[in-house]
């Protein structure tokens, strides 16, 4: 018997999110380090002129053995990886320090660790002034993690990193001459990856079982599949977890998963707690493929609710309602003592794209039941799956029931592909209000109301002003990459002999729209460049690309926890392009697009043309072509291509909001009461549709504390809150008899 948890050491995250909503996630806002030359560098004649700081040699054939050791012995343990090495490298300590023409501190100091395959670093101390940065980046600069700013200045004083490939890796600090206060830095932690786990990314496509089904066969497990996310905590560890409502129906981010994923000997759950990344859609976008979903949506550092070793109840709170190109969905929840059947799990399998099983017989539960040496108070027993099984790393997954609401979360079991029998789920019902206090059950969080609800219906925390995902390519469409005819060479939609440099896909929407980002699904690409260019560019146009409204550069990113003692911090990683993947870019701000826009690629011909290419439909001779390829600065659609003639649809995929102009003008459009808006100022304003005397207007945060109240009387009122820190508010206007006139979300 074992539980359902596995080591990995996950890289992070596109996530330059670069955007108004305030996310606590590793993001990155962009710049560039000073150029750095390891041989100008060392011309001085001194091998690093006092920049390294080399770490201690270790018996990495020792630690093998002894990892092989506490595999085979069947302890519930996480498997290790990296070799931690505990430092205090800070600008006055460590490194070099100079000043360049226009008044600019700056800090280097380089970590060297021989033979690692990735470093990654812990800032146990990070807080800077307005317009510093921090970068990460190996010698020569093919990797660049950053900036880190201001905007990554967290309570704790800690910001998690991702690793960086290699056993060399640069820290650089600017901070320009008049900034209000001198930056505080200090690197608590080194560690050096010896297992080489980077070396598929940050999770495994897929089980390399075949048993598995991908959430997205099924229509009818879409928002549930929504909710269900990737864990990696501490940096090693994997498990999977879920989004869950509370009766207040109020969006507060919730995360559902299990205690024994927030074990650890030397630190508390609070403290792992604290180092989790929390990935969000990172789900194949294909039926039983090999195509890994995106992995740049991610978040980090939740707090800890409530948990209990026997009950196996985790329960999380993210700081803020995830972005709304996430798409999350909040789970419902059940707890009834007989739920009806099928029962599904859907799960995260080794750090690999979600899965679902399902069982269609009569779910048991089993009370004070050992595993691992731990009596569970009650679990529910699926005693054979009929369709899928779990896996390592699946601990943590929510079980739902034939209404699919949230019964339980996965304790672990022995089932695999080849026996899918005997997994056990501990159970909400159990947890609700076992015990008294708060810190141990589910009900002080999930019933904030005290309703007294036994079941509750999920909740998507942006109802009918969410994002979408869409896409000209149907659901289980067949897809397939395009070579040109002789004497030709190459591929329609990459890098070839016609020297075509940019592709395109035209959209049509019923209503203008803003759109928060584009992703592109590309296949394995041999020795690709990492000086290799490709640019996303956002067209408008009617019947070909026409102006271009947005441009990007495609580097996609994902993010990880880099380690430490006591606190946590995260930091991003460039994808790599040698796997069949999804992979999401984010624009800095969203972009205002009419019914009709184009997403195009561009290639970079300047350099030795490596394999690169988006994927598209199989044509069909019914289908509507909506590719365009331009070729001597020429669009033309690609069903009239001189070469390679079809009917087909580029597999990009933009995640928009439509436009409702109610935050504008025409109050009277709307049906509330009263409403809000917020102005290009950043002034709030409240209109009613009539005279209110003695109105009261209340913003709580998410966690329901009251932050600011005002007055008025009139039909219209105008604020600001710029004092209150970034993220999301509830507001609540009432009237003289505390009548609710409107309560909306807002967004500072």
């Amino acid at each position: 018997m074992y539980m359902k948890i596995r080591l990995l050491f996950f890289i992070l995250s596109f996530f330059t999110i670069s955007t108004g909503i305030s996310v606590r996630a590793q993001l990155s806002y962009g710049g560039k380090p000073l150029p750095f030359s390891r041989n100008i560098l060392r011309s001085s004649g001194s091998d690093d002129n006092g920049l390294y700081v080399n770490m201690p040699s270790f018996d990495i054939v020792q630690m093998l053995k002894e990892d092989s050791i506490d595999q085979a012995s069947g302890e519930l343990r996480a498997v290790r990886f990296a070799k931690k090495f505990e430092t205090d490298l800070t600008p006055e300590n460590s490194g070099i320090r100079f000043t360049t023409a226009d008044g600019t501190k700056v800090w280097r100091v380089g970590i060297r660790s021989e033979g690692a395959y990735s470093l990654n670093i812990l800032f146990s101390e990070f807080f800077l002034p307005e317009g510093a940065g921090v970068f990460l980046y190996n010698p020569d600069q093919t990797k660049i993690l950053g900036a880190f700013t201001e905007k990554n200045n967290s309570e704790s004083g800690v910001l998690p990193v991702s690793p960086v490939p290699g056993d060399e890796l640069i820290v650089e600090y600017q901070e320009p001459a008049d900034v209000a206060f001198p930056g505080v830095l200090r690197i608590s932690e080194v560690n050096h990856d010896y297992t080489d786990i980077l070396k598929t990314g940050p999770g495994n496509p897929s089980s390399s079982n075949t048993c598995h089904q991908d959430p997205i066969c099924r229509t009818d497990l879409d928002n549930q599949a929504q909710s269900v996310c990737l864990l990696i905590l501490n940096g090693m560890m994997m498990c999977s977890g879920s989004m869950i409502n509370n009766t207040a129906q109020d969006g507060t981010p919730y995360l559902l998963t299990s205690c024994h994923c927030l074990e650890d000997s030397k630190k508390t759950r609070e403290k792992i707690a604290s180092t989790t990344v929390v990935f969000f859609n990172y789900q194949s976008p294909a039926c039983n493929s090999d195509i890994r979903g995106t992995e740049e949506m991610s978040m980090v550092s939740p707090e800890l609710k409530a948990s209990d070793k026997e009950l196996d109840l985790a329960l999380l709170q993210l700081d803020q309602i995830p972005p709304c190109d996430f798409r999350p969905y909040y789970a419902g929840w059940d707890l009834t003592p007989t739920p009806l059947s099928p029962y599904i799990g859907i799960h995260q399998p080794n750090s690999g794209v979600k899965k679902v099983a399902q069982f269609d017989g009569s779910i048991s539960t089993f009370t004070d039941y050992n595993i691992g040496g731990i009596s569970f108070k009650e679990l529910w027993f699926i005693s054979a799956w009929d369709s899928g099984t779990t896996e390592g790393g699946s601990s943590g997954s929510p079980l739902f029931d034939g209404q699919l609401r949230v019964i339980g979360a996965l304790t672990g079991g022995n089932s695999t592909c080849k026996s899918p029998i005997r997994d056990y789920y501990w159970t909400l019902k159990k947890a609700w209000t076992y015990y008294p206090d708060a810190d141990k059950q589910l009900k002080y969080w999930l019933d904030p109301i005290d309703s007294g609800a036994t079941s509750l219906d999920g909740l998507n925390p942006y109802q009918n002003d969410s994002c979408l995902r869409i896409s000209n390519m149907e659901r289980n469409e067949s897809f397939t990459n395009y070579q040109l005819a002789n004497p030709e060479t190459g591929y329609l939609f990459g890098y070839n002999s016609l020297q075509t440099d940019e592709y395109a896909e035209k959209f049509t929407l019923p209503q203008p729209a803003e759109l928060y980002g584009v992703s592109l699904v590309t296949p394995v690409l041999s020795s690709p460049s990492s000086d290799k260019k490709i640019i996303v560019n956002v067209y408008s146009g009617t019947d070909q690309p026409q102006t271009v409204i947005a441009t990007k550069a495609f580097v996609p990113q994902y993010q990880d926890y880099a380690g430490g003692n006591d606190e946590s911090v995260f930091i991003p990683k460039n994808k790599p392009f040698n796997r069949n993947e999804e992979s999401y870019l984010r624009f800095d701000n969203p972009i205002s697009v009419d019914k009709t826009f184009f997403v195009s690629y561009q290639l970079d011909y300047s350099v030795a043309p490596n394999p690169f290419y988006v994927y598209s439909a199989v044509t069909q001779s019914d289908r509507e072509n909506t590719a365009y390829y331009k070729l001597n600065e020429v669009w033309a659609p690609v069903s009239s291509h001189s070469n390679c003639p079809v009917n087909t649809s580029l597999w990009i995929n933009p995640v928009l909001r439509y436009r409702t102009d109610t935050s504008v003008d025409k109050p009277g459009m709307r049906e509330n009461t009263a409403w809000v808006y917020k102005d290009e100022s950043n002034f709030f304003h409240i209109i009613n549709k009539s005279f209110i005397d003695n109105a009261k207007i209340s913003v709580f945060s998410l966690s329901g504390k009251l932050v600011q109240t005002f007055g008025f009387s009139g039909v219209d009122y105008s604020f600001y809150l710029n004092h209150l820190p970034k993220g999301v508010y509830i507001l609540l206007l009432q009237n003289r008899n505390s009548d609710t006139l409107l309560r909306e979300k807002i967004i500072l």
